[in-house]
């Protein structure tokens, strides 16, 4: 009765460890497709992002001189170098090799086995991060390999983020395994309350909106007044004020719009370009109709140089810093990409995206120091020194999809109050 009684105990003990490793083996999604991908990031960016703050302040605030270095010159403070370790809330490690200049970290986080909310990340990204106001500004790319809840790999060509608290925005240029280049994220943009005039959605032309000066010509407004306060930034050189401003409102003629051979694929894309003279943010504004026909997966940019707005440095002078604005929508199409573009050169250079999507307007913030070369060769950063040869800014508007198209995908593109906003260097400094 002994043997039986026992025998029967090992038996429900064996089902129940059964049962136990069962209820551990947690089904795990492959990252195969843009739907997944972008759910694999939306789980882990916010906690990831947390995690990389947390030991670059840990690390910063080490003693030791062979962890932070500083040196004070005048008024320009030297690189603080953090370097180190730190753990992952469930497990794993990041490893950090930075440099601290003022606000913003610049070097690379290596992650390995690194747990949160049960995934597992190894990789390595490298950019920048920048304390904001409220927050982080994370600007990386990289490679990260997913284990745990998802699996696969996401090389990430360029990831721009922000972390206010609890909450992340983000947009993502990413590319899978025997994938064309993607994008996900909803991207990190201030929403107006502005909405489109949908009745205008066919390209009808209402009502004349007429700018102040009447003409095609963006408006351009220069003051030599020298402002001689100094200020020690990155460009070397005391900032002139007032800025010289270019600004497109008006939108009385259609800018010139061709396709971005370096950035796009596929042969079954095409667009269209135009203006409408009311609907926007108010009024008048440009819009950017993309096609991605039946087909294999395919990407389209489109290049917009804006009319008249041109800057040469070598004769106006050397840049201290620029400001970059323009509202965008979707005009009730889906998701759009817009960037900022300016060409130097022959070179295209390009800012970080920003998507929209739904009928209303919303305004996106660059600064000089976002552009990265988009032209598969040239220089990697534009020249805004005094011998720099002319520069031409405008936008650029983006679609695609890693998927085969089986039916037609279109995307409408608008944009208004695209601006320029120049700082001059003060001559001599």
């Amino acid at each position: 009765m002994r043997e039986k009684l026992t025998a029967a105990l090992l038996a429900t003990l064996l089902v129940l460890a059964a049962g136990c490793k069962d209820d551990d083996n947690t089904q795990s999604t492959n990252i195969t497709d843009e739907t997944t991908a972008k759910a694999a990031l939306d789980r882990v960016l916010q906690p990831m992002a947390q995690t990389l703050v947390g030991a670059l302040k840990d690390l910063q605030g080490k003693s030791s001189p062979l962890k932070r270095s500083g040196l004070t010159v005048g008024s320009k403070r030297a690189a603080v170098k953090v370097t180190g370790s730190s753990s992952c809330p469930e497990g794993g490690t990041i490893a950090i090799d930075a440099d601290l200049v003022g606000s913003v970290f610049t070097g690379s986080a290596t992650l390995t086995d690194c747990g949160v909310l049960g995934v597992k990340l190894s990789g390595k990204l490298s950019g920048t991060l920048e304390l904001i106001s409220g927050g982080v500004r994370i600007d990386v790319s990289g490679t990260l390999t997913f284990s745990g809840l998802f699996s696969g790999s996401i090389t990430i060509k360029r990831l721009v983020a922000e972390l206010n608290g609890s909450t992340i925005c983000y947009s993502a240029e990413i590319e899978l395994v025997g994938k064309a280049t993607i994008t996900v994220g909803d991207g990190c943009g201030s929403k107006s309350d502005s909405t489109v005039d949908t009745s205008d959605a066919n390209g009808d032309v209402d009502s004349p909106d007429a700018g102040p000066d009447g003409d095609s010509t963006v408006d351009t407004t220069v003051d030599t007044t020298v402002d001689t306060t100094v200020d020690t930034t990155s460009s070397g050189c005391q900032p002139r004020t007032p800025t010289v401003d270019l600004l497109e409102q008006n939108w009385l003629t259609t800018p010139t719009s061709t396709k971005f051979a370096d950035r796009s694929t596929g042969t079954n894309t095409s667009f269209v370009g135009s203006k409408l003279l009311s609907g926007g943010n108010p009024g008048a504004y440009s819009r950017i109709n993309t096609q991605l026909l039946p087909g294999p997966a395919a990407q389209i940019y489109v290049a917009v140089p804006v009319p008249g707005a041109t800057y040469n440095p070598s004769t106006l002078g050397s840049i201290h810093s620029l400001a970059l604005s323009m509202d965008i929508s979707s005009i009730n199409t889906g998701t759009t990409i817009q960037r900022f573009m300016l060409e130097q050169n022959g070179v295209v250079y390009w800012t970080p995206f920003m998507t929209s999507s739904g009928s209303g307007w919303m305004t996106v913030n660059w600064k000089d120091t976002d552009f990265t070369r988009a032209s598969a060769s040239g220089p990697s950063k534009p020249d805004f020194s005094g011998t720099a040869a002319q520069i031409s800014f405008g936008f650029l508007v983006g679609h695609s999809t890693s998927n085969t198209i089986a039916v037609q995908n279109d995307r409408s593109h608008g944009t208004d109050n695209w601006q320029v906003k120049i700082t001059q260097c003060v001559p001599g400094t």
